[in-house]
C-alpha cells in the first residue's frame, strides 16, 4: 500500500511516499515483522525507524539514518510479548521518519496476525471510517455493523499517526446481531503540516467462542492549507465579481457617450492606476510579510546563507579599504569576491547598514526585485508615452512571471530569488527600464544620462540581462520611423558606450581573468526539452491564454510598426535564439534554461498590450483592468503556491529554527578566534536547519573560514573542495564539468584537509562519524542535535608552510580554453594522493621557474602523478608530518583578506601558502608569486620578513582609468545639458 505524505512547503512540490511491504510470523509466543520500505517520492527522508504494535505490545526496528529517493531498506521486529489467547490480531506498523526540514512524520500500515482459530469459518462484522479534511479540529465517524447470526462485545480504538491526536481513542462497542452503531472520535492537529494527508486506521476488537477477533477500517485525514484570499473558498466569490466586472464592461459599451463626464473620468482613471498598483504591491505583500522582512535574524533557505557573508564582506572592504572587488579568504581557500559576480545587491545592502542592522538590510534588498518589477513594466510604459491603460496592463503581466512555481534556479520568479538568485531578481526591472528609457530618448532624438545611468546599474546587478538588454537596445533606432535611424543610432551607441564604460573598473579585468573562474553549469539535454517546454513551462511561466495574444501581437509588431511591440518581439527573439543554439554557438556560458525568464516575460508583455489596445477607447475601461487584475490574482489558484511558506522558512531566520542550537550552542562558541578553516559533511539534515548550504554563514557569524562556499563560478578552489568533499560525505553538490568525482575515503581526506588547512569539521552522516571516531587524527569537541564538531589534531591551523621536498616546476601548455590546463593539473595531482608531499610550480607561457630550478614538461608531470597502471590503489602514504620541513620555524604569522604577513628562519626555502594563487597577488621580501599545486601561493623569501598584498593588475588599472574617463564625460554631458537647460 502507498502512503504518500505531501512535503513541508520549503521543498516545492516536494511529495514522500513510503510503499511499506509488511510480513509476519508467529512462532513460540513470539511475533516476527518484517517490513520493506521503499521510498518512492522526490525527496529523501531521514531518521527512518518502524514500530510493530500487537494488542499492548510493541517492539521498534533498527533505525536508518536516511532512506534516498527510489532507495530500500528492510527491518525486522520482534514482538517477544504476543498475545496468548488464540485468534486473530492486527498488527499495527508505525514508520517513523523526518523530512529534509526535520519535521517530523508517521506512517501507518496494518496486517493480520493469526495465532489459532480452532472454529469454522463466520461472517464477520462491517466496519467504514470516513474521512475528515481537518482545520484545526474536526471529528471521524466509525460505523459498525455486527453480523446476522451473532452479537459482538469488544473495542474500538483509533490508530492516529503521531502528527495527529485522539483525547480518547478507544470505545466500548457492544451490538447484538444484525445491529448497527456509530462511533465518533474528536481529531485535533498535533504538528501535522498544512496540506498533508494521512492514513488512519479504526481497529476492532472483540471475542468470538472464546477466541479473539480483529478487524480494521481505513479512512483518511487531510489537512487544510492556511486558508488564502484568492484561493480555495473564497474562489467563487471572486469569480462572482469578475462576471459582475465584465457585465458592468459590458454594459457600459452601449450607454451613450453624453451620459459620461470625461473630467470626472479622467480624475477616476487617475485614482484607479493608484489603486491598481496598490493592489498588485497588497497582493506581494501579502505572500512576503513585511513583519519577516524586519525582523533581525539571519536569512536561510536556499543559497541565501551565503548572502549574509557576502554583503558583510564588502560593507567591511568599503569602509576600511574603499575597495568593491577584493579577496575573501572566508571560502574556497580565498577568492575575488566580485569580481565575477554583481555588486550592486551587496552595495545597497551594505549602504542600508548604517540605517538598520545588516540582517534587516539583506532581507529588504533580497525582495526589491520582486517588489519593483510591475512597477518597473508600468513606468517603462509611461516612459514611452503608451495610452492608458497599456501601463497598467503590463504592470499586471508581470505577476504570472513572478509567480511561475516551475523553477527555482532560471531567475526573476519569485521561487528563485528566495533561492538566492537575488542579484538576477533586481537586474530585470532595471533592463525594462533601460530599454524603455532608450527607446525615449530615439523618440526625443535626446541622449540622458539616465539611460547611461540604468545600463551601468544593470551591467552591476546580472550578466544575462546585460546582453539581453544590449542585444534588444540595438534593434531601437530601426523601430522609430526612417527619419530617426541614424540619429537613433547614434543616440543608443553613445549611451551604450558611456554605460559600459562606466563599468570598465569591473568588465575590463573580467574579461582580462576570465580564465581565473571555473564554469559550472551545463546546457539541459535536447531530450528534456520538449517535455519542459511544451508540457511545464507555458501552463506555469505563461499561462495557456497569453500564448494566442503573445501570437498575435508578433504579427502585429511589424503590421503596426509599434516600437514597444518590436522591442519586446526582438527580446523574444534573441532570447529564443540563445536559448536553442547560445549553449554550443556562442559560448558554454549561455545555459538555454536561463534564457526562460525573457521568453516568459516577451510572451506576457506582447499579450497584456494587445487585450490593452481594444481598451483604449472602451467606456470605463478601469473596470476592464480590475476584471484582468482579478483573473491574474485567481490564476494563483489552481497552480502550486508556496510563495508565502517559502518566505516564512527564509525570513523568519536562522535563529527560529528549532535546529538553531546547532550553531548558538555547538558550532559559534566552539568557533569563534579558532585557527584554521573549517569543513563540513554535506547531508541532506543540514536543510532542517535553514538550507543543506547554511554553514556558507559560518565565516558572516563567527568570523572563521570555510572550505566551501557560495558564487562557485568565481573561485578557482572550489574544483578542489568539491573533490574533497566527495571524500568526507556520502552526499554531494554536484562537480564542476572538470572535475573528476571520487567516492567516500576520509583516511584520504584526513590529509587533504590538512592540506587545505582544515582546523575543524561539522559531521552529520553515521559514516562520516564513524570515520571521524576511529581516526586518531581528529578529536570530538561536542555535539548537538546530531551533529558532531571535531578537531583535527595533526597541524595548528597556520597557513604558511615549508615543504620538505622542494616543488617541481612544470611547463603547462596552453589549452583552447585558457585556464583550463593548469586547473586539470592541478586535479591530476589531487586525484593521487601519493603525490601529495611533492609540489609542483604551475609555469604558464610567460612565466620562468624559480631561480635554481628547472621546469619538466606536462608529459613528465603526468608520469609522476599518475599511478602505474594495474596499481588499484597507490601505496600508503607516509606520516602526514613528513611532508613538512621540521626544522623551519614560522611567526607572527597575520592572514586578512587582503594580505598576508609572517616572518620565517629559512629565507631562501620554498614556503607555501594555503590560499589560491591570483594574479593580482604581490610580494614583499620575496621576487614573485608562483602558482604551486593544487593552485596554492609560493614565495621564496630573501629576507626574514614577508608579506603578500592584494594589489592591482594592468587590467585593474586599465579598467579603473577607463571608468574614470566616463564619470568625467559623463559630467561634461550633465553640465552641457543644465546650461543648455537654462538657456532655454
Amino acid at each position: 500500500m502507498m502512503i504518500a505524505v505531501a512535503g513541508p512547503a520549503q521543498s516545492l512540490a516536494a511529495r514522500i511516499a513510503l510503499k511499506i511491504e509488511p510480513s509476519s510470523r508467529f512462532k513460540a509466543g513470539t511475533v516476527t515483522v518484517t517490513v520493506k520500505l521503499t521510498n518512492l517520492g522526490d525527496e529523501s527522508v531521514n531518521s527512518v525507524w518502524t514500530e510493530a504494535v500487537v494488542g499492548r505490545s510493541s517492539a521498534r526496528g533498527m533505525p536508518v539514518e536516511s532512506l534516498a529517493t527510489n532507495a530500500t531498506t528492510v527491518a525486522a521486529i520482534e514482538v517477544t510479548d504476543a498475545p496468548t489467547t488464540p485468534g486473530i490480531y492486527t498488527i499495527i506498523m508505525k514508520v517513523h521518519y523526518q523530512d529534509v526540514r526535520g519535521h517530523p512524520f508517521t506512517a501507518l500500515k496494518s496486517i493480520p496476525l493469526i495465532t489459532a482459530v480452532r472454529g469454522a469459518a463466520e461472517e464477520s462484522p462491517v466496519a467504514h471510517l470516513s474521512n475528515l479534511h481537518l482545520g484545526t479540529e474536526g471529528e471521524v465517524v466509525l460505523d459498525v455493523s455486527a453480523p446476522t447470526n451473532a452479537a459482538i462485545k469488544g473495542t474500538a480504538r483509533l490508530v492516529l499517526p503521531d502528527d495527529l491526536a485522539c483525547p480518547d481513542p478507544v470505545s466500548d462497542i457492544e451490538l447484538a446481531a444484525g445491529d448497527s452503531a456509530s462511533v465518533t472520535f474528536p481529531v485535533h492537529r498535533h504538528f501535522a503540516r498544512p496540506g498533508s494527508r494521512y492514513l488512519v486506521l479504526a481497529v476492532i476488537d472483540y471475542t468470538l467462542e472464546g477466541e479473539h477477533r480483529s478487524i480494521v477500517a481505513q479512512g483518511s485525514v487531510s489537512t487544510q492549507l492556511p486558508a488564502q484570499p484568492f484561493s480555495g473558498r473564497n474562489t467563487k466569490a471572486w469569480l462572482i465579481a469578475g462576471a459582475i466586472l465584465l457585465a458592468a464592461f459590458g454594459v457600459a459599451q452601449f450607454t451613450p457617450r453624453a451620459v459620461w463626464d470625461h473630467r470626472f473620468l479622467a480624475r477616476l482613471e487617475s485614482l484607479f492606476v493608484i489603486i491598481t498598483l496598490l493592489c498588485v504591491a497588497a497582493f506581494l505583500f501579502y505572500h512576503i510579510p513585511p513583519r519577516l522582512l524586519i525582523s533581525d535574524t539571519v536569512t536561510v533557505g536556499g543559497d541565501t546563507p551565503a548572502h549574509n557573508y557576502m554583503a558583510s564582506h564588502l560593507k567591511t572592504q568599503l569602509l576600511e579599504h574603499g575597495r568593491v572587488v577584493s579577496w575573501s579568504n572566508g571560502w574556497w581557500c580565498g577568492f575575488p569576491m566580485f569580481q565575477y559576480y554583481f555588486c550592486l545587491p551587496y552595495l545597497l545592502m551594505a549602504m542600508l547598514s548604517f540605517l538598520m542592522p545588516l540582517t534587516i538590510a539583506l532581507k529588504i534588498v533580497s525582495v526589491t526585485g520582486i517588489l519593483l518589477l510591475p512597477f518597473a513594466a508600468w513606468l517603462a510604459a509611461r516612459i514611452m508615452r503608451l495610452p492608458r491603460p497599456t501601463p497598467s496592463f503590463l504592470a499586471i503581466a508581470t505577476l504570472p512571471v513572478l509567480f511561475d512555481p516551475s523553477n527555482t534556479m532560471w531567475g526573476v520568479n519569485i521561487y528563485s530569488t528566495l533561492a538566492g538568485m537575488i542579484a538576477n531578481s533586481i537586474s530585470f526591472p532595471l533592463m525594462i527600464l533601460f530599454l524603455a528609457s532608450a527607446s525615449r530618448d530615439v523618440d526625443d532624438r535626446r541622449f540622458r544620462l539616465r539611460t547611461v545611468l540604468l545600463l551601468a546599474a544593470v551591467a552591476a546587478s546580472h550578466f544575462f540581462t546585460l546582453i539581453i538588454a544590449c542585444l534588444t537596445a540595438a534593434v531601437i533606432p530601426l523601430l522609430h520611423g526612417r527619419h530617426k535611424i541614424l540619429p537613433g543610432i547614434w543616440i543608443v551607441a553613445c549611451e551604450c558606450a558611456l554605460g559600459l564604460l562606466l563599468m570598465s573598473w569591473w568588465l575590463v579585468p573580467l574579461m582580462a581573468k576570465h580564465q581565473y573562474s571555473v564554469d559550472f553549469g551545463v546546457n539541459w539535454p535536447d531530450a528534456q526539452l520538449p517535455a519542459i517546454i511544451g508540457d511545464r513551462l507555458p501552463l506555469t511561466a505563461v499561462p495557456l491564454i497569453a500564448i494566442l495574444p503573445a501570437l498575435i501581437g508578433l504579427v502585429l509588431a511589424i503590421v503596426w510598426a509599434s516600437p514597444f511591440m518590436g522591442m519586446v518581439a526582438h527580446m523574444l527573439l534573441v532570447s529564443s535564439l540563445l536559448f536553442l543554439f547560445g549553449y554550443e554557438s556562442v559560448s558554454h556560458v549561455f545555459q538555454n534554461i536561463r534564457f526562460w525568464p525573457f521568453i516568459s516575460y516577451s510572451i506576457m508583455a506582447l499579450a497584456a498590450f494587445l487585450i490593452a489596445v481594444p481598451c483604449r477607447r472602451a467606456r470605463a475601461r478601469t473596470l476592464a483592468v480590475a476584471l484582468v487584475l482579478l483573473l491574474v490574482f485567481l490564476y494563483g489558484t489552481d497552480q502550486p503556491n508556496h510563495v508565502r511558506n517559502w518566505a516564512r522558512w527564509n525570513y523568519e531566520g536562522l535563529q527560529k529554527k528549532a535546529r538553531w542550537p546547532v550553531f548558538g550552542e555547538l558550532l559559534i562558541p566552539k568557533l569563534k578566534d579558532t585557527p584554521g578553516r573549517l569543513a563540513n559533511d554535506l547531508h541532506p539534515d543540514n536543510a532542517s536547519i535553514g538550507s543543506s548550504r547554511i554553514f556558507e554563514c559560518v565565516p558572516f557569524l563567527t568570523g572563521k573560514p570555510v572550505l566551501e562556499g557560495g558564487i562557485v563560478n568565481s573561485a578557482a578552489g572550489s574544483i578542489f573542495s568539491y573533490y574533497i568533499q566527495g571524500e568526507t560525505s556520502r552526499d554531494t553538490a554536484g562537480f564542476p564539468n572538470i572535475v573528476q568525482p571520487t567516492t567516500f575515503d576520509f583516511t584520504n581526506a584526513t590529509r587533504h584537509l590538512a592540506l587545505f588547512n582544515v582546523k575543524h569539521f561539522v559531521a552529520r552522516w553515521t559514516g562520516t562519524k564513524e570515520a571521524l571516531a576511529r581516526s586518531p587524527d581528529w578529536r570530538l569537541l561536542g555535539e548537538c542535535q546530531g551533529w558532531e564538531l571535531h578537531e583535527l589534531t595533526t597541524h595548528d591551523g597556520g597557513y604558511v608552510f615549508v615543504p620538505r621536498n622542494d616543488p617541481v616546476p612544470v611547463r603547462i601548455e596552453p589549452h583552447v580554453i585558457p585556464g583550463r590546463e593548469w586547473k586539470e593539473a592541478g586535479l591530476e595531482w589531487m586525484y593521487n594522493i601519493a603525490s601529495i608531499d611533492q609540489h609542483y610550480v604551475l609555469l604558464q607561457t610567460d612565466h620562468e621557474p624559480p631561480p635554481g630550478t628547472a621546469a619538466i614538461s606536462r608529459d613528465e608531470f603526468m608520469a609522476r602523478v599518475r599511478p602505474p597502471r594495474g596499481e588499484e590503489k597507490p601505496p600508503p602514504p607516509p606520516p602526514l608530518r613528513d611532508g613538512i620541513a621540521t626544522n623551519v620555524v614560522i611567526t607572527d604569522e597575520v592572514v586578512l583578506d587582503n594580505s598576508i604577513s609572517f616572518r620565517t628562519s629559512a629565507p631562501g626555502r620554498p614556503h607555501i601558502i594555503k590560499c589560491t594563487w591570483f594574479p593580482n597577488w604581490q610580494v614583499r621580501g620575496a621576487e614573485r608569486v608562483y602558482m604551486v599545486t593544487p593552485c596554492f601561493m609560493l614565495v621564496y623569501p630573501d629576507a626574514e620578513e614577508v608579506e603578500l598584498y592584494y594589489g592591482y593588475t594592468l587590467s585593474d588599472n586599465v579598467g579603473r582609468a577607463l571608468s574614470g574617463l566616463a564619470v568625467l564625460l559623463a559630467g561634461l554631458v550633465a553640465v552641457v545639458q543644465l546650461i543648455r537647460r537654462r538657456k532655454t
